[in-house]
């Protein structure tokens, strides 16, 4: 089809006008239908109104398809193609019969004369619901439709050309789906071309007999084709071949991107919208297309074939419609989510698609999703357990451990949810399968795109909804939101399923959406033009390697730049909270309402330092910069450069993104009235090896419930991790430890902020776990820190812990770099500068494949550097500021770090050599240790070997290294310090982790549950003893935050069970057991096996 169209400016009189010939046409048919009996025309007909350049609108018609007949527009100009002219209204651009079925296409047959191009072409073999004679469409599909303004362009080179790839799964779809008359209106009188192509789909379009006879992806070809006649022809029709811009939507987006990708299309177009789908997505693709083509050619008889092309042939004289997908006859293969779709072939995509994408010619981008993408996925599904257990199936079934992940994604998305709240149950099963469907393969495009190009990428997300829009769909969602396919009326003026009435909000959006596709068309920028400024309400920022999740939000009421691309700790919507006003600025957070008039105020993402990128790579943290207005603080900041757990997306999704700009802190503080002095203030630093972390990991409305209602404010930190946070040149270029000083960023403008929250900044107590735990006893020592802070709570983690600290970091960095190819440089700085120029995510440390030497525990770790620390932390410890102390570990720490341990003795030799890394004669000590845990007469049982070696892996991880700072302590100060083992245990606490445990006991983070509200690696209904134990370890850490003594305010009495003894010279291993019963006190820490683990080990040293 050829559509000619005015594009002469100022259309509000044109518009007028024709409404008003538009609704008398509407009358006029109307009458006609009466006499005829049959329906209205708003229903029945196609009303077309085509305006021509003297901008008087000279003819109308209206389409009567059950007539088989229509009344003509006026012609439009002549315009000769390559092949032959044509003239106003079908295009056909691979011949009149097509090619033969299962081959590429070829270039269509010249013609003479003037051919008729006014109506649409036949679309494709179409997926139908049974295998009925109803029409599915043809074969002779390959047609494309072009829309054009009739004035001259503006520009000697041409109108920009847009050119779009429908959607449908590769099985179903078509051009009219999209309209006319709408492009014409709402697109083409931007001063663009457009264009709307055909292909072929399900078998049709991507049978693959696996080898020459038929690689696969005739449905590409044929998108291919219509690219190359494009650029053939788009001049004669006043068009610009150096300006096209290809857009799709849904499998259209996801052939945009593909397109992108080929060798055989990259360079036939110069811009790119990919809108709800990439080649990342999972669907997207799927290695088991031929194993699917031979089941459906059995399916239909063909079975005694010796050759591909015989199959072929034989496939040839089946008719066309058998070879449409039907749906109530599914035959997908297993782990495939649609039954035909693209292929990597060797062919169309020569090369992995990752090669591919690296070799792809750059271009501007532009891409985006909906709010819920998924609830298109997941029609008629209601909110039950079974609903859930299917979906996360689905988005866990290529992980080699799915249990493990599906425990991940069930915690994550649906946390503590119960299946009784109905509407965010559903939600979080929406909420996956948006993420899976659509979201996880955009996000990771655009993850891609931005390490690979210096050419913009431009992420949206379309949050305003019509619910009219989605026709009877609407009726099958649980809840209503804008969903998949939702966008599209926005930009034809025409719905996917329906066409509901526009109202004010549905006009201005789609005014808006329209001027960001058109901008992008025409400038390779949604803003317009000028780049100082922009033609929407806010100016939309291009994504970048350091923040691919920066999108902007158009919704209903307002529109908005965002850095967080779906962020998951924050599903349902609070009221906002106070103003708080910081040496930098104003902040707005949330409040969170808690037990009756308890209010708690989160305040989210606080910058708390400059972000350490480009320059600042590899430097100690820069005071924030100042802001102007009020900063909306109501989302976590994105976590350090970590490296990937799982799949990136997946990681990415359930966690949040992460960045080198990572340094941001969370204030959780009452809303009540204060205290005199203001409210005791507890700052938590996540562990994770130095390696990885996050303050989301730990929550908000845990914290807010569970500890902050007890009368304090609560602080969570973030710092970087990594080799970004502990690279070190050994010399003043890059001492090291920049995470130990982002840790003390943060304490710094708590003391200078804290206030302004309610806070008391002569209260500060410092907490933390595992390397958390390490870095408050490291910042308790270090001058820099020592007096930034008054109580401390380290948790399962010393200074003194072997793993903490590495005098071997400069070697372990040099390796590092040279992994990364930095081997020739003459100095440190310039080392330095070259590892500047590396991504961000290249220092991202991968958990499970640590490239370390053998005798080192952890990759990248403090050292003692002269700077941050400049002395031995024997000499610092002397010096520091005296603290009230409390710390403590679980029963059997070493547990998470032995997973399928099977008893045998290789498993034992393999953790006592852990602890014999830095004797004399290795060989002695570990004949010591073995005596020492395995004395004569222990029975030979493989739970009792299990559970000695987990002894050996407790004592050398942490029980010893706390032992010995509570001894060298208590030894120096005459502050008190209280000393815990917590033994209550749920093993759901463990989550995936705990089905890894060669034995089930209480483990390294498995208390963390009982003082955030929310476990580290899984969320459980607490039972009536984890209540108890919950409200007992949380009262002691506030009451030791509150008055430096975890019994309370009173010394002679205890708000716990039993009353807490501190520490002495005499006795520094006394302890709180925290069982699952009642608590008590032990003078003995595990009845001296401990301090036996140390004194053998020091007297091999």
């Amino acid at each position: 089809m050829y559509v000619i169209v005015d594009s002469a400016n100022g259309r509000n009189d044109k518009e007028e006008f024709g409404n008003r010939i538009y609704s008398l046409i509407l009358d006029i048919s109307a009458g006609i239908a009466r006499s005829l009996e049959m329906e209205s025309p708003k229903e029945s007909y196609k009303i077309n109104v085509v305006q021509e350049s003297t901008g008087a609108l000279s003819a109308w018609s209206f389409v009567l398809p059950r007539m088989g007949g229509y009344f003509s527009y006026p012609n439009s100009r002549i315009v000769e193609t390559s092949y032959g002219k044509i003239q106003g209204r079908r295009l056909v651009y691979s011949g009149d019969k097509q090619v033969d079925a299962f081959q590429k296409p070829v270039k269509p047959k010249s013609w003479n004369g003037v051919k008729e191009t006014k109506g649409f072409g036949p679309r494709s073999i179409h997926a139908i619901d049974s295998d009925s004679p109803a029409q599915i469409g043809s074969e002779d599909c390959l047609y494309l439709n072009v829309f054009a303004p009739v004035a001259e362009p503006m520009k000697d080179d041409g109108y920009p050309v847009m050119v779009f790839i429908h959607g449908g799964a590769f099985e179903m779809g078509d051009a009219p789906t999209y309209g006319d008359l709408n492009i014409c209106e709402n697109i083409v009188s931007h001063d663009v071309i457009f264009v709307t192509i055909q292909y072929r789909l399900g078998y049709m379009g991507f049978f693959t007999t696996g080898d020459d006879a038929c690689p696969g992806n005739l449905g590409l070809w044929d998108q291919v084709a219509a690219l190359t006649w494009i650029q053939r022809n788009i001049e004669a029709f006043g068009g610009n071949k150096y300006n096209i811009t290809l857009l799709g939507l849904s499998a259209g987006g996801a052939s945009v991107d593909m397109l992108h990708c080929c060798p055989h299309s990259t360079n036939l177009f110069q811009k790119a919208i990919i809108m709800a789908g990439s080649a990342e997505c999972r669907w997207a693709m799927n290695m088991s297309m031929t194993q699917q083509c031979l089941v459906k050619a059995e399916r239909l008889g063909v079975k005694d074939w010796k050759s591909s092309q015989e199959l072929l042939d034989k496939l040839r004289e089946v008719p066309a419609n058998k070879l449409a997908v039907i749906y109530s006859e599914e035959i997908k293969m297993e782990k495939s989510d649609f039954e035909t779709v693209p292929v990597i072939d060797g062919d169309f995509f020569p090369a992995s698609l990752d090669e591919l994408r690296q070799r792809a010619t750059p271009k501007p981008m532009m891409t985006g999703v909906t709010k819920e993408e998924g609830l298109l996925f997941i029609l008629n599904k209601t909110p039950t357990e079974e609903n859930l257990r299917w979906m996360i199936e689905l988005a866990a079934q290529d992980s080699k451990d799915k249990d493990t992940l599906s425990m991940k994604l069930r915690d994550c998305y649906v946390g503590s949810v119960t299946v009784e709240d109905k509407d965010k149950f559903m939600r979080c099963i929406a909420n996956l399968a948006s993420d899976y469907y659509v979201n996880a393969g955009v996000l990771e495009m655009c993850r891609k795109t931005t390490s690979i190009q210096n050419e913009p990428v431009f992420l949206y997300v379309l949050e305003h909804h019509n619910p009219g829009s989605m026709g009877e769909n609407e009726n099958k969602m649980f809840i209503k939101d804008c969903t998949h396919t939702s966008e599209v009326q926005f930009l034809f003026k025409r719905g996917r399923f329906a066409t509901p009435s526009f109202t004010e909000t549905d006009n201005r959006v789609t005014h808006l959406f329209t001027k960001t596709f058109t901008n992008f068309a025409k400038y390779g920028n949604p803003n317009g033009p000028d780049v100082m400024k922009s033609d929407l309400p806010v100016v939309w920022k291009p994504i970048d390697q350091e923040n691919y999740g920066r999108n902007i939000v158009i919704a209903s009421d307002n529109t908005y730049m965002t850095n967080q691309f779906f962020d998951m700790g924050n599903l349902f919507s609070y009221p906002d909270s106070r103003i708080v006003e910081t040496s930098y600025g104003k902040v707005q957070g949330r409040r969170l309402i808690y037990k009756g008039d308890k209010q708690v105020d989160a305040f989210q993402g606080i910058p708390f330092a400059k972000p350490p990128v480009g320059e600042l790579r590899f430097k100690k943290p820069e005071a924030p910069e100042k802001w102007d207005g009020v900063k909306d603080t109501k989302k976590f900041g994105p976590r350090s450069i970590v490296g990937a757990y799982f799949h990136w997306a997946i990681d990415s999704l359930l966690m949040g993104k992460t960045s080198e700009d990572c340094l941001y802190l969370n204030v959780f503080t009452p809303c009540w009235k204060a205290p005199e002095n203001g409210f005791p203030v507890m700052v938590f630093i996540h562990g994770g090896a130095f390696e990885l972390g996050d303050a989301i990991s730990y929550g908000d409305i845990g914290i807010c419930e569970n500890i902050v209602t007890q009368g304090v404010i609560f602080v969570t930190i973030q710092y970087r991790v990594g080799y970004l946070g502990f690279m070190t040149t050994a010399d003043s270029s890059c001492p090291g430890n920049n995470g130990l000083w982002d840790q003390t960023a943060a304490l710094r403008w708590v003391n200078d902020n804290i206030d302004e929250f309610g806070g008391d900044k002569k209260n500060i107590t410092v907490l933390g776990q595992s390397a958390g735990g390490a870095s408050v006893d490291m910042l308790h020592i270090s001058p820099h820190s020592t007096n930034l802070f008054h109580k401390m709570i380290p948790m399962a983690g010393s200074a003194e812990c072997r793993w903490a600290s590495n005098k071997n970091m400069p070697q372990q960095c040099r390796k590092k770099a040279a992994n990364l190819g930095i081997t020739d440089y003459a100095n440190s700085e310039e080392f330095l500068e070259k590892l500047r120029g590396v991504p961000a995510d290249k220092f991202g440390v991968v958990f499970l494949k640590r490239d370390k030497e053998p005798e080192v525990d952890f990759e990248t770790v403090p050292l003692i550097d002269g700077d941050f620390f400049p002395e031995s932390f024997d000499e610092l410890r002397k010096k520091a500021t005296p603290k009230l102390m409390m710390t403590g570990v679980t029963k059997e720490e070493g547990l998470l770090f032995i997973p399928g341990k099977k008893a045998t003795e290789d498993d034992l030799k393999e953790v006592i050599t852990l602890a014999i890394h830095d004797a004399k004669d290795k060989e002695k000590l570990a004949n010591d240790l073995k005596s020492a845990y395995f004395p004569a007469g222990i029975p030979d049982d493989k739970e009792v070997f299990l559970r000695r070696i987990a002894n050996i892996a407790s004592d050398y991880w942490f029980n010893a290294a706390v032992a010995e700072m509570c001894r060298k302590t208590v030894a120096i100060q005459k502050e008190p310090v209280y000393f815990y083992l917590f033994e209550h245990y749920n093993p759901k606490v463990m989550g995936f982790m705990g089905k890894q445990m060669p034995i089930q006991d209480c483990t390294h983070a498995a208390e963390l549950i009982y003082l955030f509200k929310k476990g580290l690696f899984a969320n459980v209904a607490l039972t009536e003893d984890d209540i108890r134990v919950m409200y007992l370890f949380t009262t002691a850490f506030t009451n030791f935050a509150k008055y430096g003594n975890p019994n309370g305010a009173e010394e002679s009495k205890s708000d716990l069970l039993v009353y807490w003894e501190p520490l002495d010279k005499e006795n520094h291993s006394r302890n709180f057991v925290i069982t699952s019963n009642e608590p008590y006190m032990s003078d003995n820490f595990f009845e001296g096996r401990v301090a036996k683990f140390v004194e053998t080990v020091k007297s091999h040293a």
